[in-house]
């Protein structure tokens, strides 16, 4: 029941693969949900980064003679590829440069299309698309369930929906609120068990 041992996750080629295909089904599904449900999908957008902390983080850069481009998504990952290299420490420049760029960044959020009128606040910056949903992960997400039978009216090969905007609104709401829960608890216990390994050893 204690932690026996403390390694990096290695990141092969094949989780790239498999979850490029993830969000290109997401992205799909985001679209198509939106199209035939435009008051009703239940999307994910990913507000901009916090100004204040970004402006900080781009002083920071310039102090140290780094050149990162933070004026839009694409800008900010093209230019993170330029400055990592081809050495022997790229992989660790590039470990520290994406967690100094996440910090700033905000927490995505489910919402309501019909809800959230304006267009340009259903973008999700990260992933640098105009709409985006939770899709293939049902089994772990209660936000895909929902996605998935909103799909399924769509495509005439499951129940019709009965769905109010204010019900799907409130799924939302209480989907973030467990997010953010969930993730607190997580970061909790990894330090939690961190801790108690190192004090074993």
């Amino acid at each position: 029941m204690m932690p026996q041992g403390c390694y990096i996750y290695q990141y092969k080629d094949s989780n790239k693969l498999v979850e490029e295909f993830m969000l290109l089904a997401n992205i799909a599904t985001a679209h198509h949900i939106h199209r035939r449900f435009p008051e009703l999908a239940l999307l994910r957008c990913h507000p901009p980064p916090k100004v204040k902390m970004l402006d900080e983080l781009q002083e920071l850069c310039s102090q140290l003679g780094i050149n990162i481009d933070f004026s839009s998504a694409g800008a900010l990952n093209k230019s993170l590829n330029d400055v990592v290299g081809d050495d022997e420490y790229s992989s660790a420049r590039k470990e520290v440069l994406t967690h100094m760029c996440s910090r700033p960044m905000q927490m995505a959020l489910y919402y309501c299309s019909g809800i959230l009128k304006e267009e340009e606040h259903f973008k999700h910056y990260a992933l640098n698309v105009p709409l985006y949903t939770h899709f293939t992960s049902p089994i772990r997400r209660y936000p895909d369930i929902i996605v998935h039978r909103l799909l399924a009216s769509s495509l005439e090969c499951g129940p019709l929906l009965s769905l109010s905007m204010e019900e799907v609104r409130k799924v939302a709401s209480r989907c973030n609120d467990k997010k953010t829960m969930s993730k607190r608890v997580h970061e909790l216990s990894s330090d939690l068990f961190f801790g108690a390994f190192v004090k074993v050893i």
